[in-house]
């Protein structure tokens, strides 16, 4: 018998209720603070004061005030951000002005966080995650991961060594709040710890004379913050098991090891994750594993007409020897929420939605996995995505890539099939910010929306899986709209005299006139595969673009859309990618 111990992988969460064990850094409890004006934006010096009557809670006594074109700067002691840091700030936003918000500065370096206001900002110089996301006229408390979004931009952990205050009104007259500003990385949920272990038994043959083998699996949770566990066994074979120590059996049939994969949910939601090889003696191989991808699946709109008239499974029956026949696992991007919601993004200028029954299309056409990370998932904002998941669960279809934070949007989805344990990572960059459609689609710390597409978090994404998955497929919902190429600097197009309107009826971005080729689209994917992908798959163009081989590994720029309302020609020809996959 063969004992084995495996150390397993964690991976960080978001939330936890807990003793508070949150750092002041400033509550303005003082009732005075020595400001400075921040370089040349402070117009109205003057025009800010420390308020008792509008504070964030009963307990605090004081809370800043700006109430003209100001900027004001306050300097610190040196704070020092380590990784994972994670800073809370409470603002109630009176009137909104032209850009309210908070910034921090080492210096050297200043990072902005946007909460409100009209204007659209440079995504060089902002984050805007938040900008519009909250209502205004009462106290909201912003989440902001400053380790993460500092190290993206500048590559270090600063000394944090001054606070900046703003509320630019300009041509205005808004006003905002401020109070109670905290580290809360200390309150955040810690992830499952696991040692895992197996005894592995010898071979012998069952009553219908299959060659078996017994492996009793073992784990042991390490987990400051949680009591209570779900544990999700997949065991390479087909098999899955709740239980914490499960027994199971292998029939020798296949000629490769086992990767099994253990998920561990706690009860602060936060996962870990770890897989683990079983060798047993070889029988003959199921080699190549098959993937079929395709693009866009809009069930909404205009296909709606024919849904109605013919049935759901009716839009996928010309297709189903192709996908759901040609391949172990189908993945596609599911455009539009799948929801009975009637309250619409506020800005958006184009926006649909299907019926939650339309998941029942999806299975029928033999997907397994859907990602969420597109430009559609919160046109009906969170009800609309959790109504989806609700929807894809009912009828056992895996997806990521959206949800209530950026944690749960950012979560990978396994698929453990013949023995190969593949890890999907969905994200988009298509936030709607270049449009100033507020709120905005991406996901953050605490705001729903989809996992957003920076190479910083693709990097985390990749690194996050890569001790537990054999194959990792990075799948973005990215590019031009209609260009026959990967583009750049598509978000700075003009739109010239003489375009007609209609050329932007049928969706939000982009004309179809716009098609010039750049090398942007390109240089992201390389750093994907560069930081560890083994596939890398993209659609949101609406039409098919090339397919490259870099570092010997696959880029499929755009798979076209696959069902969809669009009238374009460019838009008509689609396809279905088929990979095989062998066992080295």
């Amino acid at each position: 018998m063969k004992v084995i111990i495996l150390f397993i992988f964690i991976i960080y969460s978001s939330f936890l209720v807990c003793e508070p064990r949150e750092i002041v850094i400033e509550d303005f409890e003082s009732g005075y603070i020595e400001f400075s004006s921040y370089q040349d934006e402070d117009i109205e010096p003057d025009s800010y004061s420390f308020d008792m009557n509008n504070t964030a809670s009963g307990d605090s006594q004081y809370s800043l005030l700006l109430y003209g074109n100001t900027w004001k700067l306050e300097e610190i002691d040196p704070y020092q951000i380590n990784e994972n840091d994670v800073w809370q700030i409470d603002a109630y936003v009176e009137n909104t002005a032209e850009i309210q918000g908070f910034g921090v500065t080492d210096g050297t370096n200043t990072l902005f966080y946007s909460f409100e206001g009209t204007e659209l900002l440079n995504i060089e110089e902002w984050v805007p995650v938040y900008q519009g996301v909250f209502p205004i006229q009462e106290w909201n408390s912003y989440l902001m991961p400053i380790a993460d979004d500092w190290f993206a931009w500048y590559e270090y952990y600063p000394q944090i060594t001054g606070l900046i205050f703003l509320n630019d009104a300009d041509t205005n007259t808004g006003s905002v709040y401020f109070d109670d500003l905290i580290d809360i990385s200390d309150d955040l949920p810690i992830a499952p710890e696991l040692v895992l272990y197996y005894l592995v038994g010898d071979e012998y043959r069952d009553s219908r004379n299959k060659r078996s083998i017994d492996v009793q699996f073992y784990s042991m949770v390490i987990d400051p913050d949680s009591a209570e566990h779900d544990f999700f066994w997949d065991f390479g074979d087909g098999e899955t098991s709740n239980e914490e120590d499960p027994m199971h059996t292998y029939f020798v049939q296949d000629d490769h090891v086992y990767t099994v994969l253990l998920q561990v949910m706690d009860d602060t939601q936060t996962w870990g994750y770890g897989s683990c090889q079983i060798e047993i003696e070889a029988g003959e191989t199921s080699f190549p594993l098959t993937m079929n991808f395709v693009g866009d699946i809009m069930l909404a709109r205009g296909m709606e007409n024919l849904i109605s008239s013919n049935g759901i499974e009716s839009i996928f029956d010309p297709t189903i020897p192709y996908l759901n026949d040609a391949a172990d696992i189908s993945v596609a991007n599911l455009e539009c929420p799948l929801t009975n919601s009637n309250q619409h993004h506020p800005t958006k200028t184009i926006y649909f939605k299907g019926d939650p029954e339309y998941a029942e299309g999806l299975s029928y056409a033999g997907i397994e996995i859907v990602s969420l990370a597109n430009n559609h998932v919160y046109d009906y904002l969170l009800p609309g995505i959790e109504e989806t998941q609700a929807a894809l669960d009912a009828f056992g279809i895996l997806h990521s890539g959206a949800g209530v934070n950026s944690y749960e949007a950012y979560q990978p989805v396994f698929y453990d099939q013949s023995g190969v344990n593949t890890a999907f990572l969905f994200s988009s960059d298509r936030t709607g910010q270049y449009n100033n459609y507020q709120p905005y689609l991406q996901a953050g710390f605490n705001k729903p929306g989809f996992a957003y597409m920076t190479p910083y978090y693709i990097t985390q994404q990749i690194e996050a899986v890569q001790d537990v998955a054999d194959l990792i497929v990075v799948e973005t919902h990215s590019g031009s709209e209609y260009s026959t190429a990967p583009g750049a600097n598509y978000d700075l197009a003009e739109i010239f005299a003489g375009w007609d309107p209609k050329d932007f009826e049928e969706d939000e971005d982009f004309t179809p006139r716009s098609d010039i080729p750049h090398m942007w689209d390109i240089e992201i994917r390389h750093h994907m595969i560069d930081s560890g992908a083994d596939i890398v798959i993209c659609h949101h163009p609406h039409v098919v673009q090339g397919v490259e081989i870099y570092n010997g590994k696959l880029i499929a720029h755009s798979l076209g859309d696959f069902i969809f309302d669009l009238n374009y020609a460019e838009t008509f020809p689609s396809m279905i990618l088929n990979t095989k996959i062998d066992e080295t």
